[in-house]
């Protein structure tokens, strides 16, 4: 890991507990992928399952957050109730 790269870990402080910063606005999923789906950035998931994906531009700027559900435990639910994604931005 780069000196870069340390700097922005330790200014957004996300791995640790796997949420976004608490500064971070959640949105829907149409909003992110409107946003973000744009940007020429990359998911990178961090820590276990559930994971927090971290949307980052190629220089290092976060553009970014999604979580996954931590409830797919049960799978005969319908597509109307099967838990979703969380998605958040700066």
């Amino acid at each position: 890991m780069n000196v870069t790269e340390k700097a922005i870990m330790s200014t957004t402080r996300i791995l640790d507990d796997r949420q976004p910063p608490s500064g971070a606005r959640e949105i829907t999923q149409e909003e992110f992928f409107n946003t973000v789906g744009k940007l020429d950035v990359h998911p990178t998931p961090t820590g276990t399952w559930p994971y927090l994906s971290v949307w980052k531009h190629r220089c290092g700027r976060i553009a970014g957050w999604s979580k996954s559900s931590s409830d797919y435990s049960k799978k005969n639910l319908d597509e109307k109730h099967r838990p979703r994604s969380r998605y958040y931005v700066p």
